[in-house]
This record gives C-alpha cells, structure tokens and sequence, in this order.
C-alpha cells in the first residue's frame, strides 16, 4: 500500500478558510446544514440542486479514485509477476546449463546432483512449495 501514490496530486496551494471546497462529504453537509438555517425558500431550492450535483461530482470522484488504484495495483502485480517469470525462467536454465557442463567434461550424476544441490534454492522467491534437498 506504500507503494501507490496519492490519486491526485497536490498541485493547488493550500485552501483558505474562505476557498475551503469541501472534501468529504461530512463536509460538505455541515457546511449545508449552516446555510440552510440562512437561506429562504428559493435560495433552499438552489442550494438543493447544488447539492445534488455536489453529490453526483463526489460518487464519480470516489469511483474515479478506485479505478485509479485498482489499476495501478493491478499493473505493478502483472509487472512482479512478468519479473519473477523472467527470473525463474533464468535459474532453470542456470541450472539446466550446469548440467549439461558437468555431463560434457565427463562428471557422474551424483557428482553433477551434489553440485546443483549447492546452487542456492530459490523456490520461495517464486511461492513454489518444493521438498527440501536432502
């Protein structure tokens, strides 16, 4: 989670108490409630259809927001996952061409398991469950 930067960035300065646009929708309805008590009924009927446009903006803003994230998450797993293809891709066939190194300047099978035995095992960078060499 400490990988994925804010949705939008911060470009605007800091809001003043006077251009303060609400955030949350707690917000924005503390903010409705102290003007309601001033308005008359006109200005209520306004200050109701702003309202509904404040609240259509906000859901598409959230939503907006979490297909954002999602799709930022969603890339950097497709990118471990082509990462860890590549490397796993790389240690079979260092393995397999120590293998066929040993074999061709004449070693025994064993000699060639003792010594891809050394080669360090790096199944649980992959999540493979693989038994322990004996």
């Amino acid at each position: 989670m400490a990988r994925y930067r804010a949705t939008t960035p911060d470009l605007a300065p800091p809001q003043s108490r006077l251009t303060l646009t609400p955030q949350d929708d707690y917000e924005y309805e503390r903010i409705q409630e102290t003007l309601s008590v001033k308005l008359t009924r006109s200005g209520r009927r306004l200050q109701k259809q702003l309202s509904h446009a404040y609240f259509r903006e906000s859901s598409a803003r959230k939503l907006l927001s979490f297909e954002v994230s999602k799709a930022r998450k969603r890339a950097l797993e497709d990118k471990v996952q082509e990462t860890t293809k590549r490397l796993r891709k790389q240690d079979d066939k260092r393995t397999w061409d120590t293998i066929k190194i040993f074999i061709a300047r004449g070693y025994t099978a064993e000699e060639t398991a003792g010594y891809i035995d050394v080669i360090p095992n790096r199944a649980p960078i992959y999540n493979i469950e693989e038994e322990p060499n004996i």
